[in-house]
């Protein structure tokens, strides 16, 4: 379960990026980008809360296309053999 839970906040946080709410390698500020400290959860955590409901469902729905689908399955559009083997896990746990 740990295992799961890690490999979909993983992807969460990859949106957050993608999306801009974060921004990578960059100094300590309010404004969406990372502190320089080892230990993010607070960061991570205050982002999070910033959002508003329609950005989180956004972001909820873009996890569901990016990894619950059967394109995500079958790998179309996917170079990264080891991201499809993580959807084939996702999926696979998910019913237990």
């Amino acid at each position: 379960m740990q295992g799961w839970t890690a490999h979909v906040l993983a992807i969460f946080y990859d949106f957050l990026h993608l999306r801009g709410y974060i921004q990578k390698n960059t100094t300590a500020s309010r404004d969406g980008t990372l502190p320089a400290m080892r230990d993010y959860h607070q960061f991570y955590e205050d982002a999070i809360t910033c959002l508003r409901v329609d950005e989180f469902l956004e972001i909820i729905e873009s996890i569901h296309q990016h990894a619950f689908t059967c394109q995500a399955w079958s790998g179309t559009d996917q170079l990264d053999k080891e991201f499809i083997t993580m959807c084939h896990y996702l999926q696979e746990v998910e019913t237990l």
